[in-house]
Parts: C-alpha cells; sequence; structure tokens
C-alpha cells in the first residue's frame, strides 16, 4: 500500500508548463518512490507523476472535488477538499478519495487509494469495463 510522502506542483498561465513531483512510500515506510511528469494541468502533471513512481498504467476516467467545512478561525479559511477519482486500469474501475485543504494533495491522496485498491483487489472482484 502506497502513501503520499511529499508533492510539489508547478502550475501557472502560459509559457509555464504544469510539472509534479511525487514522493511515495510503501506501508513499513522502507521503499521510497520518486515520480516527476507534466501535463497540461496540475492534475495531468500529478497522474504523470504518480504513473513515473508506481509503474502502473491508468486513465483518469472521472473526476469529482467537492469543498466543504470552511471556516474563519483567527482570520484564515480552512476548506477541506474531497477528491473522488475513477481510474481505469486494464479493463477495470478503481475508486478513490483524498481529503486534505490542499486540492492537488487530495487529487493525489486519492489517485494513490485507486491504483492501491488496484494492486490489492483479488481477480474478479469488481466488474469490467
Amino acid at each position: 500500500m502506497w502513501s503520499v510522502l511529499s508533492l510539489e506542483v508547478i502550475t501557472g498561465m502560459t509559457p509555464v508548463i504544469p510539472t509534479a513531483t511525487i514522493s511515495i512510500q510503501n506501508g513499513d515506510g522502507d521503499n521510497v518512490k520518486r515520480g516527476s511528469g507534466t501535463g497540461n494541468g496540475p492534475i495531468s502533471a500529478v497522474c504523470t507523476a504518480i504513473r513515473e513512481a508506481t509503474g502502473e498504467k491508468f486513465h483518469l476516467s472521472n473526476f469529482k472535488l467537492e469543498v466543504n467545512g470552511t471556516s474563519h478561525i483567527g482570520g484564515e479559511e480552512d476548506a477541506i477538499g474531497g477528491v473522488f477519482v475513477q481510474l481505469e486500469i486494464g479493463n477495470r474501475l478503481f475508486y478513490g478519495v483524498g481529503k486534505s485543504t490542499d486540492i492537488i494533495m487530495a487529487a493525489a491522496k486519492a489517485v494513490i487509494e485507486a491504483i492501491n485498491q488496484a494492486l490489492t483487489q483479488k481477480e474478479g472482484a469488481h466488474a469490467p469495463l
């Protein structure tokens, strides 16, 4: 099972090319992998980086963002972003959810959760596409 250790994303208007670098670790913390990549936006760049780090080939087929829990304690907003993803890996669908005050980090966590699901699923545990 992988978890996000660190994530760095650069994004902006043209001519900036969205770029992401991610470090992930296994549950024991004894195996750390890194990946980096570019994309047409920050989520695309994160997915490219995750593909490089995990070696998994996947297609992000659905992405949903919900933001809630905004508070104004001490004059600062503290909104929690929840990201829900659907990945196609092979001919199967896998789902992930990630939460963070940083919506790009939430997206990375959701993608990693879906990949973890794919890695632990037994053959035939869910319907093919």
